[in-house]
């Protein structure tokens, strides 16, 4: 049986817009129905049925142009949309159901309601294949590839989290009265010698497609960017995987970017203070014209040198709340993708060009300044700041939707008394395949999916260790934030010290 059934006829060959637009010209006298049916190419009685059936129909109801096939489907579009509902909620939890999950619960639903199924359906105890594609059509519901999300990332985006973060931007902007040009974003992120081959034309039916790369695994440099949320990008500042740096590693990146070696190639304290230095020199901003650096919470950013050099110089550093740059950070949003999407093809063509060569990280800079100017747009970087909420500033850009995956982990009040959690019953993540069918549904309500198949619930947590201070959004040059982190720098540094032993006494 085809997937979708060839027409063999002309019968109701028109569109639903067609009959729509027929019909409005028709009743405001635009066209006769003999004229509109011949131009639209739909049968005359049938214009005719539909032009007295919107007559006959009081204002403010909608009329509905589509056949009325509802009885021969084992749901009807109210339940399906229960479905489709339950299907998309589950998504936003990051807890997204798979083709075969799905043709279950369609399964139980359908026994649950007392719904007339066929024969394959009890045998397999699943729905059908075609019917599944069907609904997918029938209610735009596609087959995707989810992208990998952390617990911590799930977790973590919440409205208090994402609140505390909004109300602290909120403060530093009123309170310097901060316009886009004054508010950056600083991020990481790595370029590696062996990237990720683009894809290419191969015959059909072909197994294995190859692509030359120059390693099995390659060597990470990393690219520490600056933008505004006006647009513009400062050069960037790259980070390499040796213990001295020099100049012609970065032979031929884009004009103004500077360079440094660590021994693991990746962001510390002491340079964190010369990529301030690098924003200083290219945006110049004085304690009487602050500018205000938006950034994550890794350690390299927290260190008490890079705090007191940018105070001093008018450099404000507020952070994100952990595990949610993939939501608020406005180059994890809009800018790194494209930047990886192009410096894979520069990658793809550098090897082109050069056979049997491998990249190296000294060839790095020339690649990042093929894909630099076409990531770095002042489209792409002004997106990412809009679709953050950051500006044009809007502390309601997410909604009830984008906080769903949250909600799997909320747990009771660990204050609350255990007399208190025990009377709360907790849905169980498990689904029964044993479901009770009710006699009559005439006097009952209809089950939803959710009463069938409960949503996720993670249950209480033990605490049975001290739990790890948990980091937070912050502003961290304010006095009160700066005097905490001098605060536990110190205790860090008191512990770390050698404890002296005293000698022992001698026996007399």
């Amino acid at each position: 049986m085809p997937r979708q059934r060839q027409r063999t006829t002309t019968h109701r060959s028109y569109s639903i817009d067609a009959l729509k637009t027929a019909t409005e010209k028709i009743i405001k006298g635009e066209l006769s129905i003999r004229k509109a049916a011949a131009s639209h190419q739909i049968p005359k009685n049938t214009l005719a049925r539909y032009v007295l059936k919107v007559k006959n129909t009081p204002d403010g109801v909608e009329v509905n142009f589509r056949p009325s096939n509802e009885h021969l489907l084992v749901f009807n579009s109210s339940e399906e949309l229960l479905l489709k509902k339950y299907i998309q909620d589950a998504v936003n939890m990051h807890h997204g159901l798979s083709f075969t999950q799905v043709r279950r619960l369609a399964f139980e639903f359908a026994i649950a309601n007392n719904k007339n199924v066929k024969c394959n359906w009890t045998e397999e105890k699943m729905a059908g294949i075609e019917w599944l594609h069907s609904f997918m059509r029938r209610q735009s519901v596609a087959l995707r590839t989810p992208e990998q999300t952390s617990l911590s990332r799930c977790t973590s985006f919440n409205k208090t989290n994402v609140g505390a973060f909004f109300s602290n931007l909120e403060g530093v902007i009123n309170r310097f009265n901060l316009q886009a040009q004054d508010i950056f974003n600083l991020d990481e992120t790595g370029l590696t010698s062996v990237h990720k081959p683009v894809k290419v034309l191969a015959l059909k039916g072909q197994k294995q497609v190859g692509q030359a790369t120059s390693a099995e695994r390659g060597v990470l440099v990393t690219a520490c960017c600056i933008v505004g949320a006006t647009g513009t990008a400062i050069p960037p500042y790259l980070l390499f995987p040796r213990v001295f740096f020099k100049e012609h590693m970065i032979k031929g990146a884009p004009v103004g970017t500077k360079g440094a070696a660590t021994k693991s190639g990746w962001m510390i304290s002491d340079i964190f203070i010369d990529v301030l230095k690098h924003f200083v020199d290219h945006v110049r901003p004085t304690t009487d014209s602050p500018k205000l650096i938006l950034l994550d919470n890794h350690e390299s950013h927290l260190s008490i040198a890079a705090l007191n050099y940018a105070k001093t110089n008018g450099i404000m550093l507020l952070t994100f709340p952990p595990h949610c740059s993939h939501k608020l950070q406005p180059l994890d949003v809009s800018v790194f993708g494209p930047l990886k999407k192009h410096y894979n093809r520069a990658c793809n063509d550098w090897m082109t060009n050069h056979p049997a060569t491998p990249i190296t990280i000294y060839d790095i800079g020339e690649l990042l300044r093929t894909a630099f100017p076409l990531a770095f747009t002042p489209r792409n970087i002004s997106q990412g700041f809009k679709a953050a909420g950051i500006y044009p500033f809007d502390s309601q850009i997410f909604t009830e939707e984008d906080f769903l995956a949250a909600t799997v982990t909320d747990r009771p009040d660990p204050t609350v008394s255990d007399t208190t959690i025990e009377s709360t019953t907790l849905p169980s993540t498990s689904v029964s395949t044993t479901i009770e069918i009710p006699t009559s549904l005439t006097d009952c309500q209809l089950i939803s999916p959710e009463q069938i198949r409960p949503f996720p619930k993670a249950g209480m947590r033990k605490n049975n260790r001290k739990p790890r201070q948990k980091g937070k959004s912050a502003v961290l040059t304010d006095t009160p934030v700066k005097r905490q982190l001098e605060e536990a720098a110190q205790m860090r540094a008191n512990k770390s010290k050698p404890k002296s032993i005293a000698p022992r006494k001698k026996k007399a």
